[in-house]
């Protein structure tokens, strides 16, 4: 039988038959994922038994053409999520993968076969005007990011995307908590753990742990998720960092802990077990959580703490990050500095806060060299 062997991270298949010129005929599999490869391995290899292939006369293609006419869209999918959770993506990744590309699937059929697939069937669901226009910018980010991976592991030969545009979304400036809405937030759910204890509505503890979580997140940037799991263990008081073992794209990487985000921590009662979550209510457990739960509960926390306190404009808990973000656009540092504080995929993420601030700065000398 044939052998699977790898050559500057790609994959080939060599098969070998004494009587032919040459003995050995090495067939490129072009693919440096070793599962497929071996996918691939098993078809060629049956496909050779059967007397459909020959490696000394056949172009692989051929076979892999075939295969892409008897797969279908909805099959397609499932291979292409189960390869993404073995990558490590995030499960709030899969999951916004699954959500547009399986209103996709289901939009044009299933069943569909992926030699069916047709621009106009791209073009309809990513530039559908019935939705808003970050629902159109999403949808074609992640269907583009669907094909493009089946293309490079050649279970597509063709380019649906072909004559596809992105659609527009236009520029939005991020909804920045500031640090006078922050306290006017925190104040609010002290009033009411007040009037909550006073009346024994609440124990100990309970609301307050709030004020730092909100706090914290503001002073750092981290996201909810990565609030979700921080555990004392992960602080380094002495060093002044902070390890940040799963963040969204999964790498591990430690944040610089500024003087204001160490005073909130030096704020926080209670036993620093190295094991123990360090935002967390009185009573819970202390080793146990789902961060998608965590975060869904830090942001309701917020909102209605915002509400409480009247704070007009509609920001979230992931504005503090943006506040974060947004006060060092303010102090003059750099995209590159902000990319690296808030661990933004891209530069121009970080060039929006710049942008922003220039903007600011600009309306406030307007009326005095103008």
């Amino acid at each position: 039988m044939a052998s699977l062997i790898k050559n500057h991270d790609r994959w080939y298949l060599q098969f070998f038959e004494a009587d032919r010129k040459p003995p050995r005929k090495r067939v490129p599999l072009r693919t440096t994922d070793k599962r497929l490869a071996k996918k691939l391995t098993r078809s060629l290899e049956a496909a050779y038994l059967q007397g459909e292939f020959d490696p000394w006369r056949d172009d692989p293609r051929t076979l892999e053409r075939s295969q892409e006419a008897s797969q279908t869209v909805s099959e397609a999918l499932a291979t292409f999520l189960d390869a993404k959770a073995k990558a490590g993506r995030a499960p709030n990744t899969i999951r916004a993968y699954s959500d547009a590309v399986g209103l996709w699937a289901k939009r044009i059929g299933e069943g569909t076969p992926l030699r069916a697939i047709r621009a106009e069937d791209v073009e309809a669901f990513v530039h559908d005007h019935s939705v808003s226009e970050t629902t159109r910018a999403f949808r074609f980010r992640h269907v583009r990011a669907f094909l493009r991976w089946l293309r490079s592991q050649k279970i597509l030969t063709r380019d649906p995307l072909s004559g596809v545009e992105s659609p527009r979304c236009s520029e939005r400036a991020p909804k920045a908590v500031t640090e006078d809405e922050l306290d006017s937030i925190c104040a609010a759910v002290r009033k009411r753990y007040r009037r909550l204890i006073q009346s024994a509505g609440c124990r100990e503890g309970e609301l307050v742990w709030r004020i730092p979580l909100f706090r914290f997140a503001y002073f750092t940037g981290l996201r909810s998720s990565e609030l979700a799991r921080l555990q004392w263990g992960h602080i380094d008081t002495a060093r002044r960092m902070v390890g940040i073992y799963q963040q969204k794209n999964r790498k591990a990487q430690t944040v610089p802990l500024s003087g204001a985000a160490l005073a909130v921590l030096n704020g926080i009662p209670g036993e620093r077990h190295p094991d123990h979550f360090v935002f967390a209510a009185p009573g819970s457990a202390s080793q146990d959580r789902s961060a998608r739960s965590f975060s869904v509960s830090a942001g309701r926390a917020f909102t209605e703490a915002r509400d409480a306190a009247k704070v007009r404009r509609p920001v979230t808990f992931h504005g503090l990050r943006h506040g974060f973000c947004t006060r060092l656009a303010e102090a003059g540092k750099s995209a590159v500095v902000i990319k690296a504080a808030a661990r933004h995929a891209d530069v121009s993420t970080s060039m929006l806060y710049v942008s922003l601030a220039n903007e600011k700065l600009r309306a406030e000398l307007s009326d005095v060299f103008d």
